[in-house]
């Protein structure tokens, strides 16, 4: 059994560093593209506590964190709970005690579990795979299973984050220092494959394909928007998304898609050059606005997006894409950004 004595309750004692917003916007949009979190979120810049929802206690569930930790004190929790009445008395280490310079888990009382040597000062992407029926949880960093933990942590409703919290008094132990950049909860086991495209986004290293027919002509903003393809070129995978960047702020504009590359200026009257040769899949359900950052993203279905006389995406099959958007450039007109083509597998 084992002893906590260094129980702190000032949070400002362990204040985190700013997120890497730019890697972590990817992040973000993967993790809205496939499996559905039960909870998710961001930029927490000092360890804190929230509700992260009822997780299934016997079945699957994924615990996944962006982390950029340091080697301080004797043990640093990614996220733990006790006396709170739901789940186990447990937590998610991202140092097991004492001092070890590893990942772990424990089960307040009872066993502290180590597992991979950490990462410090370094950005990582850790994903905890439970698996209640096996009582295992499987570990991967950056993507890659580095782990198998003989023991399955159920982390449901009030926990904590950046620390390990005790609901009944208040008090808060195993501080983590250093950033806690995202965190998501799956009620399920996320799949091999998106865990890796998790990880990818992250560290910049998920598009597929590559551009053409560029630059785009410039827009209101002096600049040329452009597209890019992130994610999976398996057909089977179905987890592609389309991220259009450099627009004017506050502009509506859909992307479309064909099977042959194409270059007409001026389409329509506008401002753009069209680089696909119809026909196209006009994904016009999916219009979008650009916002205050200037750029939309959009899941890609292969299963429905569908390019009329030629059907679905298929393995071996090249297909381009494009985004048409409007803008006030002087006056009304619409403007196209760069193509982007991928190699479907």
């Amino acid at each position: 059994m084992l002893v906590r004595s260094s129980i702190l309750v000032g949070l400002s004692m362990a204040v985190l560093a700013p997120a890497a917003q730019a890697d972590l916007n990817s992040w973000v949009t993967q993790v809205g593209t496939g499996t559905p979190a039960a909870f998710t979120m961001l930029n927490i810049t000092q360890p804190d506590s929230a509700d992260i929802g009822v997780i299934n206690g016997t079945g699957t569930a994924t615990y996944e964190f962006v982390v950029n930790g340091t080697d301080a004190g004797a043990s640093s929790a990614l996220m733990g709970i006790r006396n709170s009445g739901v789940g186990d008395n447990c937590a998610i280490k991202f140092e097991q005690w004492p001092d070890t310079g590893r990942y772990g888990l424990t089960l307040g009382g009872v066993a502290d579990y180590s597992g991979s040597f950490a990462t410090y000062g370094a950005d990582v992407v850790l994903a905890f795979v439970v698996d209640h029926t096996t009582n295992q949880t499987q570990l991967f960093e950056d993507g890659v299973p580095v782990h198998i933990f003989p023991y399955a942590p159920h982390l449901s409703g009030l926990v904590g984050l950046g620390q390990w919290f005790d609901v009944l008094n208040g008090n808060h132990v195993d501080l983590l220092t250093g950033t806690l950049h995202g965190v998501a909860v799956y009620d399920s086991a996320l799949p091999d494959s998106e865990i890796e495209l998790h990880a990818n986004a992250f560290h910049g290293a998920g598009s597929v394909g590559a551009s053409y027919c560029g630059p785009a002509v410039a827009n209101s903003t002096g600049m040329p928007a452009t597209i890019v393809a992130n994610g999976s070129a398996n057909v089977v995978d179905n987890f592609l998304t389309l991220e259009v960047s450099g627009l004017p702020t506050d502009v509506f504009g859909m992307c479309f898609a064909g099977l042959s590359q194409g270059n007409t200026p001026g389409l329509g009257g506008g401002q753009g050059t069209l680089c696909i040769t119809p026909p196209v899949a006009m994904m016009t359900t999916q219009v979008m606005n650009s916002g205050s950052s200037g750029s939309f993203q959009v899941p890609f279905d292969m299963t429905s997006v569908a390019v009329p006389g030629w059907g679905l995406p298929g393995p071996g099959q090249t297909w381009y894409f494009q985004a048409w958007y409007r803008d006030q450039n002087p006056l009304h007109t619409t403007n196209l950004t760069d193509g982007y083509f991928v190699l479907f597998q």
